[in-house]
């Protein structure tokens, strides 16, 4: 086995030889870097070649390709996407109320709230009427219409308060 002081002797002879034959020889263009790389060796204890750091380098730029292929179609998939999601907002936009027309929402629902509380009201008076016979079908029925327009009244009373919080929210 040669000493680290043999390969530097050896790699100077080499080195002479080709700057020997001229800057513009073949040889010499194919030992550019080699000698850079062979001084590392010998210092370091490498053992690496340019034909290896070529490789090396052609691997890193196929797995980079490869990315970027990927990336890509991610890309491409995205943008598609991102179109896609456009597309349904632009469509839930358009069937959005205006709040013109969340008002006049609001203000239907209030005279409906307002029929059903005289339903409501109407039902009472014929209960109190009929109070004295609780066992009629008429009063049943009195009762039934009483609790249907009550719960005609809360129902509409929560809708127009989501009417009216869709309205603050959009103020």
């Amino acid at each position: 086995m040669t000493t680290k002081e043999q390969e530097r002797k050896a790699l100077e002879r080499i080195r002479k030889i080709v700057e020997e034959l001229g800057e513009n020889s073949y040889i010499a263009t194919a030992f550019e870097g080699c000698f850079e790389i062979a001084e590392e060796n010998i210092e370091n204890d490498f053992a690496c070649s340019m034909k290896q750091r070529v490789e090396s380098a052609e691997q890193t730029a196929a797995e980079f390709k490869r990315a970027a292929e990927y990336y890509s179609k991610e890309a491409d998939r995205t943008a598609a996407e991102l179109g896609t999601l456009r597309a349904e907002f632009e469509a839930a936009r358009a069937r959005m109320l205006s709040p013109d027309d969340l008002e006049d929402f609001r203000q239907l629902a209030s005279d409906r709230r307002s029929e059903y509380e005289v339903h409501m009201k109407d039902a009472a008076e014929r209960i109190v009427e009929l109070a004295g016979n609780p066992d009629t079908a008429e009063f049943r029925q009195a009762v039934n219409e009483h609790r249907i327009a009550r719960s005609n009244v809360e129902y509409t009373n929560d809708l127009i308060g989501r009417v009216m919080h869709a309205q603050g929210a959009r103020a």
